[in-house]
C-alpha cells in the first residue's frame, strides 16, 4: 500500500507497520520452531484460500519480508524442499561438476548421488553390526 499511496505521512505510517508486522513474523517463527518443527514446516506450506491460495512462504517472499526469508528455519525448508530426498553426504562432490561436462562420464554421475534412504539404511546395518 506504501508504494502506490500519494500521502507522504500514511506511507510512513504504513512502512512502519509494515516493518513491526515483519519483525512479529520472524518472531512468530522462532517460537513455532521452538514448539514444534514438523508443524511449523506444515504452517510455511500450507495454502491459505483467503490469500488467492498463497502459501506463508510465498507472501513473504512477495512482500519482500527479508527478516522472514533470512531466517534459519525458513532457510532449512528451502534447503530441504530444494535437496529433496538426496543425501547431504554425496560421494566425490567435486568430481560431480567435470564430469557433468564430459559426455562420456556422464554416464557414471547416478553412482555418485545418495539419497536419505540410502543413509537410513547404511545407519541401520552399522547399528546392528556393532551389536553383534
Amino acid at each position: 500500500m506504501a508504494f502506490v499511496i500519494d500521502n507522504k505521512d500514511l506511507e510512513a505510517s504504513l512502512n512502519d507497520n509494515a516493518d513491526e508486522f515483519c519483525q512479529l513474523a520472524q518472531t512468530m517463527l522462532t517460537k513455532c520452531k521452538e514448539s514444534n518443527e514438523q508443524k511449523t514446516m506444515d504452517m510455511l506450506a500450507t495454502r491459505m484460500e483467503d490469500w488467492g491460495n498463497a502459501t506463508c512462504r510465498k507472501i513473504a517472499w512477495i512482500t519482500e519480508n527479508k527478516s522472514f526469508v533470512t531466517h534459519p528455519f525458513f532457510q532449512s525448508v528451502l534447503s530441504k524442499e530444494w535437496m529433496g530426498e538426496l543425501s547431504l553426504i554425496n560421494r566425490w562432490t567435486g568430481l560431480t561438476i567435470p564430469l557433468c561436462v564430459v559426455p562420456p562420464m556422464q554416464l557414471l554421475i547416478p553412482c555418485l548421488i545418495r539419497f536419505k534412504i540410502d543413509d537410513e539404511n547404511e545407519q541401520r546395518q552399522n547399528k546392528v553390526s556393532k551389536v553383534k
